[in-house]
């Protein structure tokens, strides 16, 4: 009987990360930059909840979070993906923005009409907590425009028409705020991994 053989596996060597007495004394102890990174992936959730529920604003959250983990974490890898994150979110603000803003000057609704269905919205998450907020706006759009165009089947149009273009807007700016969740989370592995 043979004796069994045993294989070997180089280890690879890495050079030691060198730390400036300056970059020690800006830098968090390892549980406070856990701690820095639980409190970023928190407040991003949140960030990503006031997108949909615009209770919060949603997406300057989203970019707060990303410069103080940032500043918290104060590596290359912790930057560099804060930075993603940071110009991802930014991406996400204006398309929305520059998206949502088109098409309603295409469909000609005034500005006056969309602060009254955002009016009716807060009115509608006081009145009926929850599902209130949309059912407010929904409601607040469909009358204003009723009360603008006086018929029913225009009004419904132009509502239609309004809901799919803050849809389209919100929806970009949630799947920007994911891809900044993603960077975060790719963040925190190359950070952890490297210190």
């Amino acid at each position: 009987m043979t004796a069994p053989r045993v294989v070997t596996v180089p280890r690879v060597v890495t050079a030691p990360r060198v730390v400036t007495p300056r970059r020690k004394a800006m830098m968090l102890s390892a549980d406070a930059q856990v701690w820095a990174t639980v409190i970023a992936f928190v407040g991003l959730v949140i960030g990503c909840a006031g997108i949909i529920v615009p209770v919060l604003p949603g997406s300057l959250l989203n970019l707060a979070v990303l410069i103080g983990w940032g500043v918290a974490v104060n590596s290359t890898a912790g930057w560099v993906c804060a930075a993603v994150g940071i110009v991802m979110t930014v991406i996400g603000i204006t398309a929305s923005w520059v998206l949502t803003g088109n098409r309603l000057k295409k469909l000609q609704v005034p500005n006056r009409v969309i602060a009254i269905a955002a009016l009716s919205a807060v009115v509608g998450m006081f009145v009926l907590p929850g599902p209130g907020l949309l059912i407010g706006f929904v409601v607040g759009l469909f009358i204003a425009e009723w009360v603008r165009h006086s018929t029913a089947g225009e009004a419904l149009q132009t509502t239609k028409g309004t809901l799919v273009a803050v849809g389209i807007g919100l929806g970009i700016e949630l799947l920007c705020a994911g891809a900044a969740f993603v960077s975060l989370t790719i963040g925190t592995f190359l950070h952890f991994t490297t210190v």
